[in-house]
């Protein structure tokens, strides 16, 4: 749910810069927790959030929840995102996610 700042229409470098390093000091506080950090998704979780998903030690998901690194489809390749995803998925799942931008569901 923290992520919901990003759905906003505020534009330009300030805010930006802002919103990727509150995304990067989250991550870096996720690796750093003494307890396993447990990810809970019912729903699409994109970009960051897939990346939120990856960091975590455990995700639980729904039979609705999906996970997409869209990026591709607005010339930017996740490469942030990747790092994570290329960790917790196997390699060609994680390929397909970063060069397709296309969903995959929990079951896949």
């Amino acid at each position: 749910m923290f992520l919901s700042f990003l759905q906003t229409s505020e534009t330009g470098r300030k805010y930006h810069t802002e919103v990727f390093d509150t995304c990067t000091n989250v991550m870096m506080l996720l690796q750093e927790m003494p307890v396993p950090v447990i990810a809970q998704v019912s729903g699409l979780a994109t970009a960051a959030g897939c990346q939120l998903v990856a960091s975590c030690d455990i995700a639980v998901a729904s039979e609705k929840a999906s996970f997409a690194t869209p990026g591709i489809h607005v010339g930017l390749f996740c490469s942030t995102p990747g790092v994570a995803l290329g960790r917790a998925v196997p390699r060609k799942v994680a390929m397909e996610m970063l060069f397709t931008g296309e969903p995959i569901s929990a079951q896949e």
